[in-house]
C-alpha cells in the first residue's frame, strides 16, 4: 500500500463488484489527485484493515464510499460493526437499490451523510469534496 502524507485525504471504496470499483477509483483519483483511494472488494477484509490501522493510532480514511448489497456482510452490517470497534468516520452510501427502504435505514446511521445512487458520476464530486 502506498504511503499515506499526514495532510492528504482517504478514502474509502467498498464494494463487491470489481469493474464498478474500477470505474468509480479512476473517477475518485482524477478529481481527488494527490489523495488516497482504497478499495476493498470485500467489507470484512475492508473492517480488518479498519481495525489494524486504528490500534496502530494510524490516520482513518476520511470518508468511506460504501454499497449495501454484498455477500457474507453487507453494508449495514458493516455500518454495525463499525459502530462495535467505534471506528467512526463519515459515510457515504453508494447502491444500485433503488428500495425507499434502503435510503430510510441509512437515516438510522448518524456517520451516513449521504445516499448515492450508482454509478458514482462527477455531477457527486462537489458533493463529495464538501464532505471530504
Amino acid at each position: 500500500m502506498p504511503t499515506i502524507q499526514d495532510d492528504s485525504k482517504i478514502i474509502m471504496l467498498i464494494d463487491d463488484n470489481d469493474l464498478v470499483n474500477m470505474m468509480h477509483q479512476a473517477l475518485l483519483k482524477s478529481y481527488f489527485s494527490g489523495n488516497s483511494v482504497f478499495v476493498y472488494n470485500s467489507p470484512q477484509t475492508a473492517l480488518e484493515w479498519l481495525q489494524h490501522r486504528q490500534m496502530a493510532g494510524e490516520k482513518l480514511p476520511d470518508l468511506i464510499l460504501l454499497d449495501i448489497d454484498m455477500p457474507q456482510m453487507n453494508g449495514w452490517e458493516l455500518l454495525e460493526e463499525l459502530r462495535k470497534h467505534k471506528i467512526l468516520i463519515k459515510v457515504c452510501m453508494l447502491s444500485s437499490s433503488i428500495d425507499p427502504q434502503d435510503v430510510e435505514t441509512s437515516k438510522r446511521f448518524k456517520e451516513v451523510l449521504k445516499y448515492f445512487s450508482k454509478p458514482l458520476t462527477a455531477n457527486h464530486i462537489p458533493t463529495l469534496k464538501q464532505l471530504v
